[in-house]
């Protein structure tokens, strides 16, 4: 009896471990990830790099000036539940021409899963 006992407690206890290790591998091969970016109102590219990191190409003609860069990135997502943090369209400042900064988003998958993407803006001559 004694016996059986443990035999039913071990069998409950590798279930259950088992169970939450199938659930943990759910969660780390969940894709959380941007499909496309996309930055409007000027000639610009916008690649999306496996890395966590967009680079949003802007004219060289732009890197002149003291006004703050303003762009309002937008982002198709993967599914339905997923939010990107700031928003996707919101305006934001990405620093002065001359000392550019990347601005963080952070993308959340319906199952609370977080990963963050670097938006950095570069200039080319070519543009």
């Amino acid at each position: 009896m004694k016996r059986n006992l443990l035999l039913l407690l071990f069998c409950f206890s590798a279930a259950t471990i088992l169970g939450s290790c199938s659930k943990e591998k759910e969660l780390l091969t969940e894709s959380v990830s941007i499909k496309s970016a996309a930055v409007t109102g000027s000639i610009t590219t916008v690649t999306v790099e496996g890395k966590s990191e967009i680079t949003v190409t802007l004219p060289k003609a732009m890197k002149t000036g003291t006004t703050p860069i303003m762009l309002s990135p937008t982002f198709e997502l993967v599914g339905s539940g997923y939010t990107i943090s700031p928003a996707s369209g919101s305006a934001q400042s990405f620093g002065l021409p001359s000392a550019v900064t990347p601005v963080v988003y952070t993308l959340t998958s319906p199952s609370g899963i977080k990963r963050l993407y670097s938006v950095r803006v570069l200039f080319h001559a070519t543009l």
